[in-house]
């Protein structure tokens, strides 16, 4: 099993990413597309090590989940 990247639990990046969904999808699915997307990126079995490239990553699964 690969060693989860840390910066997936960081705050900035949850937050960030519910800017980003909020106005997309309805109000009442925010949290839920942040979870599943913060899910997947933790599920896979590699994620870009360098800050941006997963900043990048990860908001691209959110966008596939909207």
């Amino acid at each position: 099993m690969t060693e989860t990247n840390p910066l997936l639990a960081a705050p900035e990046l949850r937050s960030g990413l519910a800017r980003f969904i909020r106005g997309r999808v309805p109000e009442s699915d925010v949290e839920d597309v942040v979870q599943a997307t913060l899910a997947d990126a933790f599920a896979a079995r590699e994620a870009p090590a360098e800050a941006e490239e997963l900043r990048r990553w990860v908001f691209g699964i959110a966008k596939n989940k909207i």
